[in-house]
């Protein structure tokens, strides 16, 4: 009997010392709700001692819990006999500490005790709170920044901000669980396909295009898509950032009508410059015009981008333009010129490069009509430069410059025709002339029959 009540007082103390060891708070309670027990990290907890925690309720360090409300609570424990919560407890410094509390009922005899055991959650609600703010602040970022934002999962829309809404002037609650491809305006749907299925296969595609989307009204609203890959709810899902860029297309179109209405004011002067020009030298009246034309099928033939046929264009129009420096009476001289005439005459490239360069042309027009002149083994005017120092366009406008001046009139012999103009070509080819350049306009005349409009 004495070793059975031995092995039983030994038990009690090392349930005793486990508890005063353990990590948590533990405290019994009464029904009264006085304490009866406390362990270490109880006291070390609130900051009382074992002797000041037995003169405590739980009223006393729960303010969530008055005397009033204690008999209810009770009940509801001896009922349910665990409860779990979360709460705040005060400590003697009447700082309050975040706890989760586990409740326990348990029955001693005929009396009844609440085991509870304290686990201070200070961190954990640190850390949440650290989530809410950050999950606050992408919500509000969401909600409020100026693109739509939608989330796609199986092809549906689990998710869009307020701002797609705004866009396509559709509810949110109309979207949600509806197909996203909906939204995409029909020319653009095989487009997006074709981009998902190649993303979803890890194959690199460009995630930032754009296209159109259709609103509730029908109507269709110009965007720019960002598509990247997220996870969504522990799943593989596509995120998508709407831009709408109407404005910006707007502002395009408006520029790009301003930039035509520019050229179109740019073309009419040198239009207006090259007649002045021709009103000085009507022997050559057209020369330029010829030219223009023949250098713009060349470009074209050599497959040359439309940005820099519109620079031969402007410059062709006007590469005789330094010719009003040079005394008419030498320009419309019937007989054969003397070198001090030619060298005048051969003055006419530079003198337009400086009246052309202080333009703001689109292309470098001032330096084409400086070079016109120039040949590809340095024999040429003003610079003597060779190779691959004279401008494509240049080297364009010499050979077009040579076949109609040689095909047309002129007061010191008559027309030379355009078989000997396309014979000095073929034999200079590799010297003087690119050998490109004289090619695409050999097809010209001998494949695709081209004739000047008016020699």
């Amino acid at each position: 009997m004495r070793q059975a009540h031995k092995q039983t007082e030994e038990a009690l103390q090392l349930t005793q010392l486990s508890m005063d060891i353990a990590a948590d708070a533990i405290m019994w309670l009464r029904q009264d709700s006085f304490h009866t027990y406390v362990n270490d990290a109880a006291c070390r907890l609130l900051g009382y001692s074992r002797e000041e925690f037995m003169k405590l309720t739980a009223s006393d360090v729960n303010p969530a819990h008055p005397r009033e409300v204690w008999p209810a609570h009770w009940e509801e424990l001896r009922q349910k006999k665990k409860l779990v919560f979360e709460t705040a407890l005060r400590r003697k410094d009447a700082r309050m500490v975040p706890v989760e509390i586990t409740a326990n009922y348990i029955e001693f005899g005929d009396k009844a005790h609440n085991c509870a055991f304290v686990r201070d959650i200070t961190e954990r609600k640190q850390v949440e709170a650290q989530l809410h703010r950050a999950e606050k602040k992408y919500s509000t970022l969401v909600e409020q920044g100026n693109d739509g934002v939608i989330i796609i999962q199986d092809s549906l829309i689990k998710f869009a901000n307020s701002k797609v809404a705004e866009i396509t002037g559709i509810p949110l609650k109309d979207m949600i669980d509806q197909r996203c491809i909906n939204l995409i305006f029909p020319e653009y749907r095989e487009l997006i396909r074709d981009r998902h299925i190649k993303m979803m296969s890890g194959e690199e595609v460009p995630n930032s295009y754009e296209i159109e989307i259709l609103t509730k009204a029908g109507n269709t609203v110009p965007i720019e898509i960002n598509i990247s890959s997220i996870e969504y709810d522990g799943r593989a899902a596509e995120m998508a950032i709407l831009r709408d860029i109407t404005e910006r297309k707007k502002a395009e179109e408006e520029s790009k009508q301003s930039t035509k209405k520019l050229l179109a004011a740019m073309e009419a002067t040198i239009e207006a410059i090259a007649l002045t020009v021709e009103m000085r030298d009507p022997y050559t009246a057209g020369h330029q015009r010829r030219v223009t034309e023949l250098a713009v099928a060349i470009a074209k033939e050599l497959g040359i981008p439309e940005a820099e046929i519109d620079g031969i264009r402007m410059a062709g129009i006007i590469h005789d333009i330094g010719k009003v420096y040079t005394p008419a009476e030498i320009l419309n001289k019937p007989g054969k010129l003397s070198e001090i005439e030619f060298s005048m005459i051969k003055t006419h490239s530079q003198v337009g490069y400086e009246i052309l360069k202080a333009i703001e042309f689109t292309r470098p027009v001032a330096q084409i009509v400086l070079q016109h002149h120039e040949r590809l083994d340095g024999s040429g005017y003003p610079s003597g430069i060779k190779g691959e120092g004279v401008l494509p366009e240049a080297k364009i406008l010499a050979v077009a410059d040579v076949v109609e001046a040689m095909a047309s009139h002129r007061p010191y012999r008559p027309a030379l025709g355009i078989d000997q103009a396309l014979e000095e070509l073929s034999k200079n080819s590799g010297t003087l002339y690119d050998p490109k350049v004289v090619d695409a306009c050999f097809k010209l005349f001998h494949e695709k029959s081209f004739k000047f409009e008016a020699i």
